[in-house]
């Protein structure tokens, strides 16, 4: 009974960790979800221990995960000692989040991260964020009335808050349901959006859920979210091209064809409405569109540095630091974010070349792992 509860709270943690995660908690340093996490994880490594479970080195030792952080621990300590612009708080600090990370996803998850519970709930938070998200909009545009979905007067990371997200949406709005950002609302939503489409490609037991499915990509559309709406859309397009050619005796479906032909012409004109234009410029017009930060910038600061640093790295954590004290520019830099570039450029800049491999190393890894599924779904 306990280690069936333990699972249940472990998954509904986990689920809600991207809208817990956007406030802070009483520890400095440390949002609500993650000290949600924190007890959690304490309790399930005692359960473990009582219950004397095992983890087997063999297994341990051949995941990629556990080297790269070995690495990543070891490069750091080595740029530590060879450069003079290390913080070695800043780097302590997120070195300790991405083993704690890493611990979950390997050790913690494995054991009590519950998947057919999991669907259930999250298939709730997503229906609930959408329809939330749906209010926002439809009170918007017959009151003008702006409803947020975060708790007046809480601690938020990032210097959010919500006196600041009112006054943002008070210039341009766009509905983020219980997020800070319509793109976070949209990352929360794309992996249920890809299980209705697919799931029944994973097990008998699940079936395509076609209008869930529609329900959520209209929710991505009144979002206003780029990277969203553009997702939205190449998942779909898997969906048609997938169910309309069946690579195993070339059967073709004349009715899935017909609608993956349909799929860029409703698309065309659902683009043109004002308030999705003005996401996509914000996310591609121009040097500093939000795209070419994400994109671009780590890769433009990499190939400024020194030979030495683009194999081992200046230390995980420690790009911005190191960017500032080597006066290093792109025509992409956001002012006040030196450390803004996506999770790829990210290693890169800290661990350098060698981190990049080991993280592909992982991605294989997991392909394998998950290679009867991603062959039913191909």
């Amino acid at each position: 009974m306990l280690f069936k509860n333990l699972k249940i709270l472990y998954t509904i943690i986990i689920l809600t960790l991207p809208i817990t995660f956007q406030y802070s908690s009483v520890v400095p340093g440390i949002s609500l979800g993650e000290l949600f996490l924190v007890g959690v994880v304490f309790l399930c490594l005692i359960y473990m221990m009582l219950s004397k479970q095992k983890i087997k080195p063999i297994s341990f030792l051949k995941n990629p995960f556990f080297w790269l952080v070995i690495y990543i621990i070891f490069i750091s300590l080595i740029s530590g000692m060879i450069q003079d612009t290390f913080s070695l708080t800043t780097v302590s600090t997120r070195i300790i989040r991405f083993v704690f990370y890493t611990i979950c996803a390997i050790i913690i998850s494995s054991q009590f991260f519950d998947f057919t519970y999991g669907i259930k709930i999250y298939k709730r938070f997503v229906i609930l964020a959408t329809s939330f998200l749906m209010v926002q909009i439809i009170l918007y545009h017959s009151t003008g009335f702006i409803l947020q979905g975060t708790i007046p007067g809480a601690n938020m990371v990032n210097d959010f808050s919500y006196d600041r997200i009112q006054e943002s949406l008070s210039r341009f709005y766009r509905p983020m349901s219980f997020f800070t950002e319509p793109g976070y609302y949209a990352r929360y939503v794309l992996p249920f959006l890809a299980f209705c489409l697919f799931s029944s490609k994973l097990h008998a037991k699940y079936r395509t859920d076609m209008g869930k499915a529609i329900f959520i990509t209209i929710g991505l559309f009144l979002s206003g979210s780029g990277q969203g709406i553009l997702l939205g859309i190449f998942l779909w397009a898997g969906y048609f091209i997938t169910k309309g050619v069946d690579i195993s005796t070339f059967r073709i479906r004349i009715r899935y064809l017909i609608g993956g032909l349909a799929l860029p012409i409703i698309s065309f004109f659902i683009l043109q409405f004002d308030h999705i234009q003005r996401s996509l410029d914000r996310l591609w017009g121009g040097p500093m569109a939000s795209s070419n930060l994400r994109v671009y910038r780590g890769f433009a600061v990499y190939e400024q540095f020194p030979l030495l640093e683009k194999f081992i790295g200046v230390g995980y954590g420690n790009s911005g630091n190191y960017i500032e004290a080597h006066g290093i520019y792109t025509q992409y830099d956001f002012p006040g974010m030196p450390e803004y570039m996506n999770s790829v450029a990210y290693i890169l800049t800290g661990t350098g070349i060698i981190g990049l491999l080991i993280l592909l190393w992982t991605f294989v890894f997991m392909y394998k792992k998950q290679k009867v599924f991603i062959r039913r779904l191909l």
